[in-house]
């Protein structure tokens, strides 16, 4: 299993800000399996919330640590 953990509270904001407040619905969409992600929800539960597949979840994982403008120890990913 596969998930973030979200250590700088300013992107939790960031992100809970698109999520209510995205210009598009895939960035909403985005924003929030991830914040479900932080919250320690499985790939397999996001997926079934947002009706999208694990790859996807997984994917966008590995995107916010990889592109982010935010410094790499503010993430951890973690798979158990």
């Amino acid at each position: 299993m596969k998930y973030v953990n979200i250590t700088d509270e300013a992107v939790v904001l960031t992100l809970s800000y698109a999520k209510h407040y995205g210009p598009l619905r895939c960035i909403r969409e985005r924003a929030h399996g991830l914040l479900l992600s932080n919250r320690g929800f499985t790939l397999q539960q996001i997926a079934e919330i947002l009706e999208i597949k694990c790859q996807t979840i997984s994917q966008w994982i590995l995107e916010l640590i990889d592109q982010s403008v935010y410094p790499k120890a503010s993430y951890h990913l973690l798979s158990t």
